[in-house]
């Protein structure tokens, strides 16, 4: 950021028309024109001194009228409101594993990326909120404007063009300077909620700030505390079900029934592009085979000779079928659990609709949030020609958002599979010998090789009936600081000078709750008791020399839930400092001490806390 002050004379001259008679008003005389002395005053994205009516950068200026106009009471709010800016990828309502999460939010200028975009607080950086995140392919690491004081926004300066010859590159798609009153003398107390119609997220805001003069020092004070409430999307009836075929009343065939011919009774243009419901449930893919020794590659095929299974597509109810490749999929079909072949059918008019699941009814919206906001700004004027400045911000926020329980499956689990020996494979030594010898216990078995099964697209054990696994609920902290002093003066007449020293840092720590390690989850599958993890619905059992479901089947608590279950937790640091100095005057030319800053990369999602740290100077 330059600073560059200046001060030029101003001739006003006034003209006056007579409109009816069309003549001209003789000019005022050369005593009557008034020089209009101009403050010294900063501009945003330049090192070259200009004329205001030469400048070639599109700068928008915000007065404090115009930010309590748009009637925000969060910086979030408040640049939802900015015509240039486009809505952010780091946002709050990101759920995800690889994402910005917590009580964040961030400028995107142009739709370039936030990462594009600097923000700064008085012309000078802050540090960036520590977890990055992909826009559009491109990882970006900007400023969580939810750090800025908004009670103490004087005005706000959008340079709206790049500016990365004067910025850096994190300034490529804009600059958002916002200014903090260093003058203002007053006080006042704010207090804002709001409450909607159905419930969830409602908000409450309290903010109290004050200005005073104490001789030479001036000091501004505020504090700012925010709640809100979450909302979930099963508060909302258009949200609740992700099938929007159920949830938006749609017309067919786009609520996934075919249109019928009036004139032939032929049904005709079916559409389930709205089946959003998702294909990770408990009933799940499988592929019977064989893990190879580099234990990622999975060989399947039916069983030799089709022992123990029916080789029909359309079996009787619970006896076992698969393809050629030994692929076969579980469904609750009327008649009970079922084997299937092929891929089950999204036809709302077709039972096997029931086998995918409604995530929507685990998703957050919006997370709940409490922020509490701390700042300070001092100045002290030891004469007309040097005085003293400094900066005190503090920014503490506790998020807690929610999601989907957790799921597994072969490619995001590299070639995780149920080994052969595991008593809950159907189709494994618990079933299957050699010779067809019977259990120790007397059980049957059938002759055959035993197998192991391959855990295809994602399985979510008790997913569909709420009783398996945990929805992950995920609580994140954030914390952010900013110290700076400095002094400013003048030289001579028409020089000034100013030189200060910032250091400012940004912390986040993430815990998900309910999560599942995998190192566990293998072992679990690997288990050859009773303690062994099912990740089958249902149990089987052999009847007429053919492997059929037995009975549903729920995870034990706590052996099987607990013994996989943990807590991850990552945290992530940026530590920023560096000092400025800028010298403007009559001779028109301004120098600033650059900075690079290196980003502090996400750390690993891992079961015990890791950091990591950057720092520029």
């Amino acid at each position: 950021m330059t600073i560059l002050r200046f001060t030029a004379p101003c001739v006003f001259l006034a003209f006056a028309l007579a409109a009816a008679a069309q003549t001209v008003a003789p000019a005022p005389s050369p005593a009557a024109e008034e020089a209009l002395k101009l403050e010294a005053f900063t501009v945003t994205g330049s090192n070259i001194r200009r004329a205001d009516a030469e400048t070639a950068l599109p700068v928008t200026i915000l007065s404090a009228a115009d930010l309590d106009a748009r009637g925000a009471g969060t910086m979030a709010q408040l640049f939802e409101t900015i015509g240039a800016a486009e809505p952010s990828g780091i946002t709050e309502i990101n759920n995800g594993p690889q994402l910005a999460r917590g009580d964040v939010a961030s400028v995107d200028l142009r739709g370039i990326g936030s990462g594009s975009t600097l923000t700064l607080l008085n012309g000078r950086r802050m540090a960036p909120h520590p977890i990055s995140m992909a826009e559009n392919g491109v990882p970006s690491l900007a400023v969580n404007i939810n750090t800025i004081p908004r009670a103490m926004v004087e005005r706000m300066e959008i340079l709206r063009d790049g500016a990365s010859a004067i910025y850096g590159a994190d300034a490529a798609a804009g600059v958002i300077n916002n200014y903090v009153s260093r003058t203002y003398v007053g006080r006042g107390l704010t207090l804002k909620g709001s409450m909607t119609q159905h419930g969830g997220a409602n908000e409450f805001n309290a903010t109290v700030f004050e200005g005073m003069q104490l001789g030479k020092p001036h000091l501004s004070v505020s504090l700012d505390y925010f709640h809100r409430d979450a909302l979930a999307a099963h508060d909302r009836d258009w949200a609740k079900n992700a099938d929007l075929r159920v949830n938006r009343k749609l017309p067919a065939p786009w609520n996934g029934i075919p249109v019928i011919d009036p004139a032939t009774g032929t049904a005709f243009a079916r559409d389930n592009h709205f089946a959003n419901a998702n294909s990770v449930n408990q009933w799940g893919q499988w592929q019977r085979g064989f893990i190879q020794p580099d234990f990622l590659t999975f060989v399947g095929s039916r069983p030799t000779g089709n022992v123990g299974i029916a080789t029909s597509a359309t079996p009787p109810a619970g006896v076992a079928t698969m393809a050629a490749d030994g692929m076969f999929y579980l469904w609750p079909s009327p008649s009970g659990v079922s084997f299937k072949q092929t891929a089950l059918s999204k036809n709302l008019d077709n039972a096997e609709n029931a086998t995918f699941s409604n995530w929507n009814q685990w998703k957050m919206l919006v997370p709940a949030t409490d922020r509490v906001q701390f700042a300070t700004f001092a100045d002290h004027a030891f004469n007309d020609r040097l005085s003293a400045f400094g900066d005190l911000l503090f920014y503490r926020a506790y998020s807690r958002t929610g999601r989907e329980p957790v799921n597994f499956k072969n490619t995001d689990e590299q070639g995780i599979y149920l080994p052969a020996a595991n008593p809950w494979n159907p189709f494994g030594t618990r079933f299957y010998n050699a010779t067809g010898a019977p259990n120790a216990d007397g059980t049957p078995r059938l002759a055959g090789t035993p197998a192991d099964v391959s855990l295809w697209t994602g399985i979510a054990p008790g997913q569909n009936s709420s009783d398996g696994l945990k929805p992950r609920e995920t609580e994140v902290y954030t914390y952010s600081w900013r110290t700076l002093a400095g002094l400013r003066g003048k030289l001579g007449d028409s020089w000034e000078w100013e030189s200060a020293v910032t250091a400012s840092g940004a912390q986040t720590h993430e815990y998900e709750h309910f999560q599942m390690r995998e190192s566990l989850l293998r072992q679990a599958l690997a288990r050859t008791d009773a303690t062994a993890f099912n990740p089958f619905p249902v149990t089987f059992e052999i009847v007429n020399n053919q492997i059929v479901v037995d009975q549903p089947y729920k995870i034990r608590p706590p052996s099987m839930k607990g013994s996989m279950a943990t807590r991850t937790a990552s945290a992530a640091r940026i530590f920023l400092w560096g000092t400025r100095r800028s010298t403007a005057g009559s001779g028109g030319f301004s120098t600033a001490a650059r900075s690079a800053s290196r980003a502090a990369r996400r750390c690993a999602t891992r079961p015990t806390t890791t950091s990591a740290r950057a720092s520029s100077v």
